[in-house]
């Protein structure tokens, strides 16, 4: 009987110390979760990609022009291709 209650006791001990690696695994996975989730909306090359269109020759309202345009295409072409992504 000692025995068992020996080996209860050694397998709560590992599973509790399982359960704060997961604990700190899943904070871990949460916080890389947040920064890529900022950095991914962040446009830290909007203003180069500017830069280059306006050197290429196009004025302000052709460069926003441009960009709503792309904008757009990522929106509505987004649903269809991961329907089909799905699919296969």
């Amino acid at each position: 009987m000692m025995l068992c209650i020996k080996f209860s006791l050694i397998r709560y001990i590992i599973s509790m110390s399982k359960q704060d690696d997961t604990k700190e695994l899943a904070s871990k996975n949460i916080r890389t979760q947040k920064l890529l989730n900022f950095l991914s909306g962040v446009a830290f090359i909007v203003p180069i990609i500017e830069l280059f269109y306006t050197y290429g020759g196009l004025s302000i309202p052709q460069i926003i022009l441009l960009s709503n345009i792309g904008g757009i295409a990522i929106t509505v072409f987004e649903l269809p291709t991961s329907v089909l992504a799905d699919t296969f």
